[in-house]
């Protein structure tokens, strides 16, 4: 099932049922069941589900039944990462098993998830490489680094 946690701890599920299309299509102007049957408009779907945060957030914000203001509120960039698997993962539940899209979809979501854990291990190892070129100086020296307070 898919599912992403905000920053207040709440787990958001993400179940796309047929009563979401008009309110999506009004939003957003996309409409998931024409995804099924034309794969140009998939395509177009997908690179601008890259490209928009927004559309993200209409989204979720459409089948959760809260604005996207709402939602964002209680998201960081963490959330964000969860909250776009997670709906990539929802619209390939919402086809049916035997539905051609199902299976690109869901290799779609593994590919996703692959390249966020790259992408966060390759920030951290830059970190980690900056953190440790920074000058440190004896635990008693009172020239350390400066703390903001």
């Amino acid at each position: 099932m898919a599912q992403y946690r905000d920053t207040a701890g709440q787990i958001h599920t993400l179940r796309i049922r047929l009563k979401h299309r008009r309110p999506i299509i009004d939003a957003t102007e996309w409409d998931l069941l024409e995804l099924a049957h034309k794969p140009e408009r998939l395509d177009a779907f997908l690179r601008a589900l890259a490209e928009d945060d927004d559309l993200i957030w209409a989204l979720l914000g459409q089948i959760e039944g809260r604005t996207p203001d709402e939602l964002m509120a209680e998201a960081d960039g963490t959330t964000h990462e969860e909250a776009s698997s997670a709906l990539l993962e929802a619209i390939a539940d919402f086809f049916p098993a035997e539905s051609p899209l199902r299976a690109p979809m869901l290799e779609l979501l593994e590919r996703t998830r692959a390249a966020q854990q790259a992408a966060t291990h390759a920030i951290e190892g830059q970190l980690l490489q900056a953190v440790r070129g920074w000058p440190t100086n004896s635990a008693g020296s009172s020239a350390a680094v400066p703390m903001s307070g």
